[in-house]
């Protein structure tokens, strides 16, 4: 169900809470030269040091691998971390890059963070899944990043990573059109995706409150550097 009971709602802190939390530690001990299996388990270890299972860990592009054999310095990369805790899952993103950001990076950093700001704004009951699509695009698009880079899915979680309906046609051609309630557990994903030059996201875990939301992870800076 995309509307959490209250013993939901509880878990479901601890795991927004211990997936953010592994997932930055697991950040923090990464250097250039490694590789995605590497990054993989130091976040396996960290959710489990918290009580927590991994799920799925992204570095660099979809499908978890970096484009690189391994990491290196100066590139940005998505790190897209979902672990569960009670078999409820957290979800959390940022952009990782090891050495001193670029401009760009910088940029692009920038319009993340313009953008969950700009859709937290406007999250309250009643508020449809597109509206905060569109929001999100925008501002991204307005702040810098090129419209073909961008992609933003709101998208609910549970006891899945997703657990919201879908028309058979599939998650990408035919998405229900959702509306917020109160309760409903949600994260909005905000990517660029450049290949070749890099990657970058921003993802929080919140709860909808009657008036607005309640993160469920450190409302962060979308960029970390190590």
């Amino acid at each position: 169900r995309m509307v959490k009971t209250a013993p939901e709602i509880e878990l479901m802190r601890v795991a927004g809470h211990n997936n953010e939390a592994a997932a930055m530690a697991a950040m923090r001990r990464m250097a250039p030269g490694l590789r995605f299996a590497d990054f993989e388990g130091l976040f396996r270890q960290e959710c489990a040091d918290r009580g927590s299972t991994m799920s799925s860990i992204i570095l660099g592009m979809p499908g978890g691998m970096t484009p690189d054999e391994t990491t290196v310095r100066g590139k940005p990369y998505i790190v897209d971390a979902v672990s569960t805790f009670g078999e409820y899952s957290g979800d959390f993103a940022r952009t990782l890059v090891f050495g001193e950001p670029t401009r760009e990076i910088l940029a692009r950093a920038k319009a993340n963070r313009l953008a969950r700001e700009a859709v937290f704004e406007i999250v309250k009951p009643g508020v449809a899944f597109s509206k905060l699509r569109d929001v999100a695009f925008d501002t991204m698009v307005k702040a810098g990043i090129p419209a073909q880079l961008v992609f933003v899915t709101p998208h609910s979680v549970g006891l899945s990573h997703t657990d919201q309906p879908y028309r058979l046609a599939g998650i990408d051609e035919a998405p229900l059109q959702h509306v917020l309630e109160e309760n409903m557990v949600l994260t909005i994903d905000l990517p660029y995706i450049e290949v070749g030059w890099g990657s970058g996201h921003n993802e929080d875990l919140f709860r909808v409150t009657r008036t607005g939301y309640e993160a469920l992870n450190p409302e962060s800076d979308p960029l970390v550097v190590v």
